[in-house]
């Protein structure tokens, strides 16, 4: 389960998508929930690129504006508590430059580079991407996310005690 802030850009008219009014902008590196294109379900994902920039994602490995996010492999104790279900990659990485370091997780072969994308984001476009990165239909399979389609900030989990 996850905490989200639906007031923390946005505040709606209750029970609708009408914006009364925006108070705050969309950051790299947060992690944000929204309609995916066409679709009536709400997902989360970390905000790689924000209007303006040049994203290209190949692999595991994201670039913003020509410069390559760092990448650091942890152990995968990291992921112990993560359930089966998730389907983990073999490769455990700390990524940073692009909001807070965050842990992100791939197969690390040749098989995911067929998601590489690249383009530039237009005015109220964000690419999305999950940290799962072989197993997260995101930015890299439907292309960038409208900003009126982003309904709140992950700020949080919530785990009750067992």
């Amino acid at each position: 389960r996850i905490l989200v802030n639906k007031a923390a850009y946005d505040v709606r008219l209750p029970y609708t998508d009408i914006v009364i009014v925006s108070h705050s902008e969309t950051q790299r590196g947060d992690v944000v929930v929204f309609r995916p294109p066409g679709e009536e379900y709400s997902v989360f994902k970390r905000v790689i690129g924000c209007p303006g920039d040049r994203v290209t994602a190949h692999g595991g490995r994201v670039e913003v504006n020509g410069v390559l996010l760092e990448y650091e492999q942890v152990a995968g104790a990291e992921y112990e508590r993560a359930a089966v279900e998730n389907n983990l990659g073999a490769v455990i990485e700390q990524e940073r430059g692009n909001g807070p370091p965050h842990l992100i997780t791939h197969r690390g072969d040749a098989a995911c580079e067929a998601a590489a994308v690249s383009g530039l984001l237009a005015k109220d476009e964000y690419f999305l991407v999950g940290d799962n990165r072989d197993n997260s239909r995101d930015s890299r399979a439907y292309g960038p996310v409208q900003r009126s389609a982003i309904l709140g900030k992950v700020v949080g989990k919530y785990r009750p005690d067992p």
